[in-house]
């Protein structure tokens, strides 16, 4: 399946918008396993307006059963501004900031160099999901292939599910890699 990454990237990269591939495709570049069946992007909020512009799309927000999104899509490709997950009356924001921006990876992907999500920003997402087959989702698997395939800056994952709030929730998850 082909995403138009190219495409995506000359409308993003033209507009001057700062963006980074995000969850299972961003798992797929670091790690080959899973092939994506979507492209999720990750924006900065601010930004969120002028990357739906160029796709033609207003931002909406979706609720689902793990939290709320506020996105721009045309299919299969996603472009996020802000996630928040409500779990267990629980919120726990995430966001695109600047640290996240300088720490995102150049790797290519359907042939194009992209900007990727740092593999700590991905896992913390992740380890606060914790979503699994039975939700449609590989959110445990997707950290077990990342841990297996990349170093994972420890540091900055804690600080990451820091500015989330999603310590508590994630220790059970890193503690099996010894991250806890």
């Amino acid at each position: 399946m082909s995403f138009g990454t190219a495409r995506m990237k000359d409308l993003l990269d033209g507009a001057g918008i700062r963006w980074a591939v995000a969850a299972g495709a961003a798992v797929y570049i670091y790690t080959g396993s899973r092939p994506p069946t979507d492209l999720d992007l990750m924006v900065r909020p601010e930004d969120l307006a002028r990357a739906g512009e160029c796709l033609g799309v207003a931002p909406v927000a979706a609720v689902g059963p793990w939290g709320e999104v506020t996105k721009v899509a045309r299919d299969p490709v996603e472009i996020v501004g802000r996630l928040v997950v409500r779990l267990d009356g629980r919120s726990f924001p995430y966001e695109m900031d600047q640290e996240m921006l300088g720490r995102a990876r150049r790797s290519v992907f359907e042939g194009v160099e992209v900007p990727v999500l740092a593999p700590e920003d991905v896992i913390a997402l992740k380890a606060v999901l914790q979503r699994g087959p039975d939700q449609g989702k590989h959110d445990l698997e997707d950290i077990d292939a990342l841990a297996a395939m990349v170093a994972v800056d420890v540091g900055y994952l804690r600080l990451r599910l820091e500015r989330m709030g999603g310590v508590d929730r994630a220790r059970p998850v890193l503690e099996r890699w010894g991250w806890g």
